[in-house]
């Protein structure tokens, strides 16, 4: 597979490959490869959009957290988190198919390249994974297959892609809030992502993705995502802090 792996435990260099908005880093990817510097559930704080085909530096602070830089410039910061939210239930595979194919990113999407949510990103290309309500009031939800280039010898998902699957469904499940919290036309940044793989997640077997908004302060608003198995267990999940950016 393409891969952005660091070139040594202390640089990052993110392959163009990984695009959320055009030019720049897909967070979740991004911030799932500066994760793995702790072990257990980690907490990533966006400072600055993330930098494609460039090499980052990696240094950790006094205060234990794993730092990206761009030069002089703060980029990211990493540490060791807790996630306290209860998962919700996972819908069946054939709801969250009949959720897709109502996704609104087919017709209205602001990048439509982005590895993980965009619709022009071909099979073997991008994720595909493309959320969309369950129902009136309802979660957002989609399948996912992974492709097998996606996973090393075994068959394995490496966690930046995980991430990567995470951070997609639990922003468009504030889509939601269009025309209270979230202004006509405004767009959302990833802000903040934390993170908990509980399983190894496989190439080659069915998955179900699911985000829901959890809290709206102001131009904040606070989502959690989740990643199922066929047999409804949760394998992977998420909670994200999102900046609603207005338009002028």
């Amino acid at each position: 597979m393409r891969t952005s792996a660091p070139k040594d435990p202390h640089e990052i260099r993110i392959a163009d490959h990984f695009n959320g908005p055009p030019g720049m880093g897909q967070g979740g990817y991004s911030a799932g490869l500066l994760a793995q510097q702790f072990q257990g559930p980690v907490r990533v704080t966006l400072r600055k959009p993330i930098p494609l085909e460039r090499d980052l530096q990696i240094t950790h602070s006094q205060d234990g957290k794993a730092v990206l830089l761009d030069g002089e410039v703060v980029i990211a910061e990493a540490e060791p988190a807790t996630l306290n939210f209860e998962t919700l239930p996972a819908p069946g595979w054939e709801a969250a198919v009949r959720a897709a194919a109502s996704y609104p990113g087919f017709t209205l999407h602001p990048y439509p390249t982005c590895f993980c949510c965009g619709h022009l990103r071909g099979e073997g290309d991008g994720l595909r994974i493309f959320p969309a309500p369950l129902g009136e009031r309802q979660p957002w939800a989609a399948p996912w297959e992974p492709y097998s280039s996606l996973g090393d010898e075994e068959g394995i998902i490496p966690a930046e892609i995980i991430w990567a699957a995470l951070d997609c469904p639990s922003g468009w499940s504030a889509v939601s809030l269009r025309g209270s919290a979230l202004p006509e036309g405004g767009l959302l940044v990833t802000g903040q992502l934390s993170v908990e793989i509980m399983t190894p997640v496989h190439t080659d077997r069915r998955y179900i993705t699911q985000g829901w908004v959890m809290e709206v302060q102001g131009r904040k608003i606070t989502t959690a995502s989740a990643l199922y198995d066929d047999r409804g267990q949760c394998v992977a999940r998420g909670q994200a802090l999102w900046i609603v950016i207005t338009p002028k």
